[in-house]
């Protein structure tokens, strides 16, 4: 019995066991299960309240509890904050400085002393300045000749538009004796310059000057000064013998009664011949041209008129005909004079000498230069004068490297004997080396003159020199030197000395000598220098003062490159509006260099406007242009995100509404009353 009872109880049936396992196993499951589908809705409750997106939400949580943090998910998402803006495009390029290209002329210099070269010429080039082409030497006065009076005169005039000369007067505290005065004004009248210029047009210079020195020479001296014809001379002033003709002592007065009297033989003629000479003489400096053509004419039919008679009254009609400017008349009366037989060595040179540079007044260098090589044939030591009357006919010949030699010898003729270069023959040199372009050498003249000859013309004329040597330093050294002491009147002088400014690095120098002469009126107003102030002033980081200047120029302009640059000028102010106006007035007009700038420029104004869609427009159109895609797209995804950011802030925040309980996940927290 107890043996059966004990079998039930460890050895229960087969089948219950069997359901108690499965039963077991599906709780597990069921329990399992359950556990999966609440943390799967956890995970995706928070995912999609975190996206914001749309959706019903299932809490397993209280109400109560997490109220406020749903209500602060509920809110918009607060914009991140802005990227920094991209970087602004380049400036616009300014203007490129070059000093060069108005660079102070470096030329021929005017000459206003006396050159003291026989028939007195000094043939220079040179653009923009006056340079003198022919001046002439007086014609020994009678009278101060007769008496041995020697000295000088100096004579002042104004050099006309066409190169003649006006109004010469004496200036009396600069002239030794008024025997003078005729004669010096006489020759001054027939000067002859290449007149000034100036933007092109001739301009008169006045208050030019030129001294007359007289001096008396022997016959038959190397060194014949301020004779028109040296056999002029010894016509009036030989002392005659009656009779036969042959050759006869004449003595000649020098530097007053006390000084020595010196002799020379000369060629005799008749008294009568002697006194109508005279008489034709008084008639020429008289003006009475005709009747002394007429007398002359009377006077070289006689016949029985010796070699050197007949030379003589051909020598006196040449100097007729060259009071008249007729030199082709001249020239041809000075061949008659060479044509007479057995003529004194003196009257043979001064013929020769007078002729050669009657011959640059035709233009004839050719027949110039053949001239005076026959004299120098015959002078067994020429003079410097005659050495430079070689080197300006090769010189207008343009043959620079032969007229470097006889120019060379004269000056150099001048140094050994210890006396100082004349002025116009260093200036011829210095107009030399400037066609052949060697500075270096023309530098060394030009210090030669400094040296001899100061005068703030030549500071000018070195200044240019290291400018084309690439000195600039030194170029603006001396100019601003002369600015400051008041001696840079010309407009071009001033521009060019803005510009060295600029080039080294004192902007505030350059807008400061611009605006000031502007205003005086000493420089024009046009485009070109508003644009250079304006650029003076923004390179000095003086936005404001660049601007007016900028605004003039940019209206009278023919393209918008102007009204680009003063877009960049208002957004350095950060004047938004007027940049943006700027750049569409550019824009619109064209001609641009690089309109991709220009719309990134006019984006930037935009942007800062808060007009996000006109600006991102403006950049659209900049990427465009390859060189400005890269700027312009990242200014095209910042300013994407301005509007992304700018739409968030204005998104309206839903009013909240507690949800109904749920009983279910009150069974589940445990929350239900039972």
């Amino acid at each position: 019995m107890s043996a059966t009872i004990n079998e039930t109880l460890t050895l229960p049936k087969f089948g219950e066991t069997i359901r108690l396992a499965i039963g077991i196993i599906i709780g597990i499951c069921v329990t399992a299960g359950l556990f999966w589908f609440m943390q799967y809705l956890i995970v995706t409750a928070d995912r999609e309240l975190n996206e914001g997106g749309p959706g019903h939400l299932i809490d397993f949580v209280r109400l109560k509890r997490d109220e406020s943090i749903q209500r602060r998910q509920l809110k918009p998402k607060k914009p991140p904050p802005p990227d920094a803006p991209p970087p602004q495009p380049p400036t616009p390029q300014l203007e490129n400085l070059n000093p060069s290209a108005e660079k102070i002329a470096i030329q021929a210099a005017p000459v206003e002393t006396d050159i003291e070269m026989s028939g007195g010429f000094s043939l220079g080039v040179g653009e923009g300045d006056y340079l003198p082409i022919v001046k002439v030497a007086p014609i020994y006065p009678q009278r101060a000749l007769s008496r041995g009076v020697e000295g000088y005169c100096v004579v002042q005039y104004t050099v006309t538009r066409n190169g003649t000369i006006r109004d010469p007067f004496v200036i009396e505290d600069n002239c030794t004796s008024s025997l003078f005065h005729r004669a010096s004004i006489q020759a001054a009248l027939k000067f002859k310059y290449k007149p000034r210029v100036v933007d092109g047009q001739a301009i008169e210079v006045p208050g030019v000057q030129n001294k007359f020195t007289y001096e008396i020479q022997e016959e038959g001296g190397d060194d014949m000064k301020h004779y028109v014809s040296n056999s002029i001379v010894a016509l009036m002033t030989g002392i005659l013998i009656l009779g036969s003709a042959g050759t006869a002592m004449a003595q000649q007065a020098k530097k007053g009664d006390d000084k020595d009297q010196k002799t020379k033989e000369t060629v005799a003629m008749s008294q009568q011949v002697y006194e109508q000479l005279t008489e034709i003489q008084e008639l020429i400096e008289a003006q009475d041209y005709a009747t002394a053509e007429v007398k002359t004419v009377e006077l070289r039919e006689k016949k029985s008129l010796s070699d050197y008679e007949r030379a003589q009254i051909w020598n006196i009609t040449a100097y007729g005909y060259y009071l008249q400017e007729r030199y082709a008349d001249a020239i041809d009366a000075y061949d008659q004079v060479l044509a007479q037989p057995g003529l004194p060595e003196a009257l043979l040179q001064s013929t020769l000498k007078t002729k050669s540079q009657l011959m640059f007044t035709q233009e004839d260098y050719e027949g110039a230069l053949a001239v005076i090589r026959e004299l120098m044939a015959i002078i067994p030591e020429p003079s410097a004068d005659v050495y430079m009357i070689e080197g300006q006919a090769l010189f207008q010949l343009q043959r620079y490297d032969e007229a470097l030699v006889p120019i060379r010898t004269a000056i150099n003729m001048y140094r050994e004997q210890g006396q100082k270069p004349k002025e116009n023959w260093l200036l011829l040199l210095r107009v030399i080396y400037f066609e052949q372009k060697d500075y270096e050498s023309m530098l060394a003249v030009v210090k030669e003159l400094l040296m001899y000859y100061p005068k703030d013309t030549y500071v000018l004329v070195l200044a240019g020199i290291y400018s084309e040597l690439g000195d600039t330093k030194k170029q603006l050294a001396l100019i601003e030197a002369l600015y400051e002491k008041g001696l840079v009147a010309n407009a071009s002088q001033m521009v060019n000395l803005a510009n060295l400014y600029l080039l080294h690095g004192v902007p505030y120098k350059a807008a400061v000598v611009l605006d000031k002469e502007m205003e005086e009126g000493i420089i024009d107003a046009n485009e070109r220098n508003l644009r250079l102030l304006s650029q003076a002033w923004y390179t000095a980081r003086e936005d404001e003062k660049a601007i007016p200047p900028l605004e003039r120029a940019a209206k009278i302009a023919e393209d918008g490159e102007l009204y680009i640059r003063l877009a960049q000028s208002h957004i350095n102010l950060e004047n938004w509006g007027d940049a943006a106006a700027a750049a569409r007035q550019g824009i619109s007009m064209g001609g641009l260099k690089r309109s991709d700038q220009a719309q990134i420029m006019l984006g930037m104004a935009l942007f800062n406007q808060k007009r996000l869609e006109q600006a991102r427009t403006a950049f659209v159109a900049a990427s465009k242009d390859r060189r400005s895609a890269k700027s312009a797209g990242q200014w095209i995804n910042y300013v994407d995100s301005e509007i992304k950011r700018r739409d968030l802030m204005r998104q309206e925040v839903p009013d909240f509404q507690p949800r109904e309980r749920d009983e279910l996940l009150d069974v589940i927290e445990g929350n239900t009353d039972g």
